[in-house]
C-alpha cells in the first residue's frame, strides 16, 4: 500500500459524516470567552472611573473660573486647558 494515502472519511450510523468529539475544544471556547468578558468588564469600570474623576475635576476647574478674575483666571483657565489636553493618550495631566 501507499503510506501517503489519506484515511477514508468516517460515516456515522445516519449516513453524515462523525464529528470529533470536542469537549476540549468547547471548554477552552468557554474559558476564552469568560476571560475576554472578565477583560471587557475590568476595560469598563477603568473607563467610568476616568469620566468620574474627570468630569468631577473639570466641573471643580470651572467653578474656580467663574468664581475669580485676573491673574488667578488665567492660572485656572491654564489648568483647564491641560485637563482637555490630558484626554489625548499619552499626555499627562499636571
Amino acid at each position: 500500500g501507499n503510506a501517503t494515502q489519506m484515511p477514508k472519511d468516517v460515516k456515522n450510523d445516519k449516513g453524515g459524516y462523525a464529528m470529533p468529539n470536542n469537549n476540549e475544544s468547547a471548554f477552552t471556547t468557554f474559558i476564552l470567552f469568560v476571560g475576554c468578558a472578565i477583560f471587557a468588564v475590568l476595560i469598563i469600570g477603568v473607563l467610568i472611573s476616568f469620566l468620574y474623576d474627570f468630569s468631577r475635576e473639570l466641573k471643580i476647574l470651572n467653578m474656580e473660573i467663574k468664581r475669580t478674575d485676573g491673574k488667578e483666571r488665567r492660572y485656572w483657565l491654564r489648568k483647564r486647558r491641560r485637563l482637555l489636553i490630558s484626554l489625548i493618550p499619552f499626555v499627562p495631566y499636571r
